[in-house]
């Protein structure tokens, strides 16, 4: 999914497939993605503020640059995450 600089704020995305999306830029800020499948997505640049991703499975997506203030990261998985300057 191509969803690059889409206003996705407090969306309900929980449980989500978004495998291999384009999020760059997107503002996902207080958005619900718990649960949600992100692996390999692409969430460079992306407001996380305050967003749910608990559990959500972030293998090997790309969170550089991403405003990850005061979001809630518990038990998400990260394995291969890209979080420079997150």
């Amino acid at each position: 999914a191509n969803l690059w600089d889409a206003d996705l704020r407090d969306a309900n995305l929980g449980g989500a497939n978004l495998w291999d999306a384009d999020l760059r830029d997107a503002n996902l800020g207080g958005a619900n993605l718990r649960d949600a499948d992100l692996r390999d997505a692409n969430l460079g640049g992306a407001n996380l503020r305050y967003a749910n991703l608990n559990g959500a499975d972030l293998e090997d997506a790309n969170l550089a640059g991403a405003d990850l203030e005061g979001a809630n990261l518990g038990d998400a998985k990260l394995d291969g995450a890209n979080i420079e300057d997150a």
